[in-house]
């Protein structure tokens, strides 16, 4: 795990796991310790231990790429989160989305928001 930004407001960890070495990341507010994941790459013991200091909220899948997903079922067990995906991507996720995420959509976190950005191109 790696700290890649800790602000007052905010603090985002990385993983780099499974064996296409993936990025995952949790993202805390640091005001309500509401948390959320990005991508299940595998590896998900790594990400339960770090969301235990944490109040975890749901699981972003950015796209439905295996080397993104692979241990999605296995964390979604673990944890109990609903998970979120752009439409276009569902049907890919090996559990079913319980979110559907479109351009420009607004996830509160705590204090925060966080903005869905679309970026077609490599998935749907």
């Amino acid at each position: 795990m790696a700290i890649v930004v800790s602000t007052p407001r905010i603090r985002i960890d990385r993983f780099v796991l499974g064996p296409f070495s993936t990025n995952s990341y949790v993202i805390t507010c640091r005001e309500t310790a509401e948390s959320l994941v990005v991508d299940a790459p595998g590896d998900v013991g790594k990400i339960v231990t770090a969301l235990r200091q944490t109040r975890p909220r749901c699981i972003l899948i950015t796209h439905g790429h295996m080397d993104h997903i692979s241990g999605l079922v296995d964390l979604q067990k673990a944890v109990s989160l609903p998970v979120a995906v752009h439409p276009g991507d569902a049907a890919a996720l090996p559990v079913h989305p319980d979110n559907l995420l479109g351009d420009g959509d607004l996830l509160p976190l705590g204090a925060i928001q966080l903005q869905v950005l679309h970026t077609p191109g490599h998935t749907p």
